[in-house]
């Protein structure tokens, strides 16, 4: 596949078309696993701190609920990282996964995701801390533009990282790498020279994402509107309300598949032309 906008977006509207259903399926797994620890992890925590209420040691059973908290946490971070590596397999056009397989390499690839998640936050954190001490050093009077120019360049890096990082799903899932450092360094790889044709694919995707939401939510927005503006003074009927919340809820779910899609494509996509070019060389 030829890596440009319109091809990336074709070609992801044509896999989910052609895989909607094992989309659905692997989607739909990986949230009941959400609801889940959800239900779990409330209710491990709800216990624990009913019973520091009434029995001692109080100060035990009211950490242990601060504790479940955080497992809750990591454990639901877990599923949704697992969720995104199972969609990217599904909808990879270099390996060809079943439910089973997808959902299993989603879980043996989610602590690889955490681990990269936890490395990125780090680094996030130390860049903020440094730019911010270094922020109070400078006259009053000056701060307020550091302040601006510092945003400014990081968002400009956060944008360069975000696309040079953006195959780590695909490359878990798909190439079935487990090592977060190498994970890292192969997306950074194959991204080499494409920021720009990344950026503006996401950019575009974007757009198209506000679009569908946007008519998923016009007979409503439509009611409203002839309302206040219109001088009409009935509401919207329950057919138009119906008929939109449905169109909100199925846009919703594609477009939790079709991110993961977006990104196999790419990285299918930079897959086939480094391969092309290691055979040339």
């Amino acid at each position: 596949m030829k890596l440009d906008i319109s091809a990336i977006l074709m070609e992801t509207v044509r896999i989910i078309g052609r895989k909607f259903f094992l989309l659905f399926g692997v989607w739909a797994a990986f949230m009941a696993l959400r609801i889940a620890v959800i239900a779990i992890g409330g209710a491990i925590t709800g216990g624990l701190g009913v019973a520091s209420t009434y029995l001692t040691p109080s100060s035990i059973l009211g950490g242990g609920a601060g504790l479940a908290i955080l497992l809750t946490y990591i454990a639901y971070l877990l599923v949704v990282l697992a969720g995104m590596a199972g969609l990217s397999g599904v909808a990879s056009p270099v390996r060809h996964y079943s439910f089973g397989e997808a959902f299993g390499a989603g879980l043996r690839g989610a602590p690889a995701l955490l681990a990269i998640a936890i490395m990125i936050g780090v680094v996030l954190i130390i860049g903020a801390i440094v730019a911010g001490e270094g922020v109070l050093w400078l006259p009053a009077d000056k701060q307020i533009h550091a302040i601006l120019i510092g945003c400014a360049a990081l968002l400009i890096l956060g944008t360069y990282l975000a696309c040079r990082l953006a195959l780590v799903f695909p490359i878990v899932a798909v190439e079935r790498v487990r090592n977060p450092l190498v994970v890292l360094k192969r997306s950074w790889e194959l991204t080499r020279h494409h920021v720009v044709t990344i950026f503006l694919a996401t950019l575009a995707f974007a757009v198209l994402v506000v679009v569908l939401y946007g008519l998923a939510v016009l007979p409503i927005i439509g009611s409203y509107a002839a309302i206040i503006y219109g001088g009409v003074s009935t509401v919207p009927g329950g057919g138009a309300m119906i008929v939109s919340f449905l169109a909100a809820v199925l846009v919703s779910i594609v477009i939790s598949f079709a991110y993961a899609v977006f990104l196999s494509v790419i990285h299918a996509g930079l897959v086939g032309a480094a391969e092309t070019t290691a055979e040339a060389l």
